[in-house]
C-alpha cells in the first residue's frame, strides 16, 4: 500500500528492533497508562512480532502493516478480525506524530478493510488521550460509548481507572 507520502507493507520477522523502539518510546508517553503494559524485552518482542508475521502472512485473525518513512519504519496499524470487520490499532514514533502520518496510515488501511468486505471497523482509546481521540474523529470514527477500564495498579495497589472510548466507523 501507498500513501502520498509513506510506503505500507505488511509486517516481517525481522520488524522487531522496530517495533521495540516504538514501545520504548511510548513507554515514555503520559498515555502509557491507557494501554497494556508492552514488554520491551528484545526476546519478548521478537515473539511476538513473530507471531504478528506469521499470523498477518495467513491473512486470519490479525493484520499488521508497518509504516515506512525514507526506508524507516516510523509506525504500525493493525487490524484484528471481529463480527463483520475489524478493530483497529496503531503507534506512532512521538518524533513522527502531529504530522499527518497517523491519519495517512489509517485511511489507507480503512480502504484496504472495505475492500476485504469490512462493514465496520472499531477502535479503543482512552478519552483522556485527546491527540488519538482527534485522529479517530479525524479519520470517520464516531464515539458510541464508553467504559471505565484499568491496566494499572497504584502503590496501594487500587485499580487506577480510566474512562475508555468505544468508537466505530462504517464502511
Amino acid at each position: 500500500m501507498q500513501t502520498e507520502r509513506l510506503p505500507l507493507r505488511l509486517v516481517a520477522a525481522d520488524d522487531w528492533e522496530s517495533t521495540r523502539q516504538i514501545r520504548i518510546d511510548f513507554a515514555r508517553s503520559p498515555y502509557v497508562m491507557y494501554d497494556t503494559q508492552k514488554s520491551v524485552e528484545p526476546e519478548e518482542v521478537k515473539k511476538q512480532v513473530a507471531r504478528w508475521a506469521d499470523e498477518t502472512r495467513a491473512g486470519v485473525a490479525h493484520l499488521v502493516f508497518v509504516c515506512c518513512l525514507s526506508g524507516t519504519v516510523i509506525g504500525f496499524v493493525s487490524l484484528r478480525t471481529e463480527d463483520e470487520g475489524f478493530e483497529i490499532g496503531y503507534g506512532f514514533l512521538a518524533a513522527f506524530q502531529g504530522k499527518g502520518y497517523a491519519q495517512e496510515s489509517l485511511l489507507a488501511v480503512l480502504r484496504y478493510a472495505k475492500a476485504r468486505g469490512a462493514k465496520r471497523v472499531s477502535a479503543g482509546t482512552a478519552l483522556e488521550n485527546l491527540p488519538s481521540v482527534r485522529l479517530l474523529r479525524r479519520v470517520g470514527f464516531s464515539l458510541t460509548g464508553t467504559e471505565p477500564l484499568s491496566f494499572f495498579r497504584d502503590a496501594a495497589g487500587n485499580d487506577m481507572e480510566f474512562e475508555s472510548g468505544n468508537f466505530v466507523r462504517m464502511l
